[in-house]
């Protein structure tokens, strides 16, 4: 199961790096490192935390059910976004626009 998650891994990255705006790559992708690591911690916790709270014959189910769910919100989100991108692009804050380096003499 280990080897076939981490098989989409490198599909995920690369549309990362395809959207996101070139002066925030370094940023989107750490952001990006950051929730896919962040996944990797909570989810055996959740996952943990279900197995003991579902009632005996229902537990496997409700822990797998809990992986359909979290893909539910990511599909969602992804959706929000895409509606987000089509309406209109955000305009980068004037702090985080590549500035001209000074003049050197």
């Amino acid at each position: 199961y280990g080897f076939a998650i981490s098989g989409d891994s490198a599909i995920y990255s690369t549309a990362v790096t395809e959207e996101a705006r070139p002066a925030l790559l370094g940023s989107t992708i750490a952001l990006h490192t950051f929730l896919g690591l962040l996944a990797g911690v909570v989810s055996p916790i959740a996952g943990g935390k279900v197995l003991d709270v579902a009632p005996v014959g229902f537990r496997w189910g409700f822990a797998f059910g809990l992986g359909g769910v979290s893909a539910l919100v990511g599909i969602g989100a992804m959706l929000a976004l895409q509606a987000r991108k089509a309406r209109q692009p955000v305009p980068l804050p004037e702090m985080l626009l590549p500035q001209n380096p000074p003049e050197t003499r």
